[in-house]
């Protein structure tokens, strides 16, 4: 969907009859709602749903995201609490790195 759909919806809307200010407010706030989901069309993962693919802890994840491991995760305020929100696209190159110290090269 064209993000100047809903935009052209709500001026057709004012202008064919919502002359009242608050119904044009009203409308105004649903073309916020409308913009916000679309730019969510991503579909983002929690670090827990990301933890359970990988098979690894949620602060594993954490940790790989400050490492800069998954450099697009971004971190939301919610009224339960906040959480990482990771895009699904970051993960389909993502190779889960190794556990452990490096190894030691041989003289």
């Amino acid at each position: 969907m064209n993000i100047l759909h809903p935009v052209k919806f709500i001026v057709k809307l004012y202008f064919t009859g919502c002359k009242t200010l608050w119904r044009f407010y009203f409308y105004c706030k649903i073309l916020q709602g409308v913009i916000y989901f679309m730019k969510m069309s991503e579909k983002y993962l929690k670090a827990s749903e990301v933890a359970k693919r990988f098979e690894v802890n949620s602060y594993t994840v954490k940790g790989w995201i400050k490492a800069g491991l998954l450099s697009n995760a971004k971190f939301e305020e919610t009224v339960a609490g906040s959480v990482w929100l990771i895009p699904e696209s970051d993960l389909k190159n993502f190779k889960k790195p190794e556990m452990g110290r490096p190894k030691k090269e041989k003289k």
